[in-house]
């Protein structure tokens, strides 16, 4: 029996975030996550001040306040954290190529879930998260905001986005993005390329964004495809596919060391490993003030 019921609202497709839930759960059991997510760092680091405690052995003599131990009538230090309140904008290619299956998932819903997950981490650490959509156009706009209310308008938005037939505008896309971003902020763009050759006007765009902001760059690789570049290959058939899927394999790469070498920070991982591997990454960026 089939009941139809009036609805006098719109309903939301949201996003499956199960395993941004569960990835969060085994991270928060981590103890350098924790540190990260408190923002406590080690002694010295970070440039927001935190609080004032006692001198001891091996403390940086520079981070003496003499006026504090002045007062105290002991060596007083300045204790330091990493500022917060940081932007972070997500940047997600939902063109042809980002439809594609990896793992039997379009690369689009990887790119989702592992989004999610950074965006939950950024705002428990106090940061400001932000998210852009392209394809051939500019699809949606959220400029950084903070609170841990924004994962909801986050999740609401991925709930939104649709797999596009148009290659991505990569250019237009970030020049765009440039222009919406007022302060120096972390990018993390999830997209996809062919070849060295058709990603040129990316790889140019991309070293101009890093001249100002701290680029991260992620593809999600396809194993099938390297055991498809390893496999001993029994045919002339399976010869072909071999070099060709080397052949791309290589391109990869040459794109890849062309953002390195321009100050793009790249990850090249499985959709298994590309979540964490991005929070670790963040992670350590906050330790290391680079945002």
């Amino acid at each position: 029996t089939t009941v139809e019921v009036p609805v006098d609202q719109p309903l939301y497709v949201v996003a499956n975030i199960r395993p941004v839930l569960e990835t969060a759960t085994r991270l928060a059991a981590n103890p350098s996550f924790r540190v990260g997510l408190r923002i406590e760092k080690y002694r010295g680091d970070g440039t927001e001040f935190d609080t004032l405690d006692e001198f001891r052995q091996g403390d940086d003599h520079r981070a003496i306040d003499w006026k504090a131990s002045s007062r105290h009538g002991k060596l007083i230090c300045r204790r330091n954290r990493a500022e917060r309140e940081q932007s972070v904008c997500l940047a997600i290619d939902t063109g042809r190529l980002m439809g594609e299956p990896v793992d039997g998932v379009p690369r689009l819903d990887h790119a989702v879930q592992a989004s999610l997950l950074l965006a939950y981490v950024c705002l428990s650490s106090g940061d400001r998260v932000g998210l852009m959509t392209f394809s051939g156009l500019v699809e949606s706009w959220l400029a950084p905001r903070g609170g841990m209310g924004r994962i909801h308008e986050l999740t609401r938005a991925a709930s939104s986005l649709a797999y596009s037939e148009y290659e991505a505008n990569h250019p237009l896309a970030l020049t765009e993005l440039a222009r919406g971003l007022r302060r120096r902020s972390l990018v993390v763009l999830f997209t996809e390329f062919l070849d060295s050759a058709t990603s040129g006007p990316m790889v140019e765009r991309l070293g101009r964004l890093a001249h100002r902001h701290l680029v991260v760059f992620i593809v999600l690789r396809d194993e099938g495809l390297d055991r498809l570049a390893t496999a001993r290959p029994s045919d002339a058939h399976k010869l072909h596919r071999a070099v060709l899927a080397d052949s791309l394999a290589m391109e990869r790469q040459v794109t890849l060391r062309e953002l390195g070498r321009l100050g793009v920070l790249c990850i090249d991982a499985p959709p298994r490993t590309v979540g964490p591997r991005l929070v670790e990454r963040y992670l350590e960026l906050k330790r290391r003030e680079r945002i």
